[in-house]
């Protein structure tokens, strides 16, 4: 079946980036659409870890090792989306 992509603004179906969107995202099948999405295998390790100088709102594990969805400023910096990695 196809569907039809529309654009909403993200706010109004996750109005609290730590409290909804993170929880959301965290959520075994989420995990599994985003590592289909950028093709690797995401396992859930933790929510909320200190993970070195950084706090990493979900912890992940794949075949060749971590992937952490860090807190972004409104604005992010290229430090910010570095942290992804």
């Amino acid at each position: 079946m196809l569907g039809k992509l529309e654009k909403v603004d993200l706010k109004t179906i996750w109005e609290n980036e730590a409290y909804n969107f993170t929880p959301w995202l965290a959520q075994k099948e989420n995990l599994e659409l985003l590592g289909d999405a950028i093709g690797i295998e995401l396992e859930l390790e933790a929510q909320e870890k200190n993970v070195g100088p950084f706090r990493a709102d979900i912890l992940c594990k794949n075949t060749s090792g971590d992937c952490r969805k860090p807190n972004f400023p409104k604005n992010p910096t290229q430090k910010n989306l570095a942290q992804v990695f």
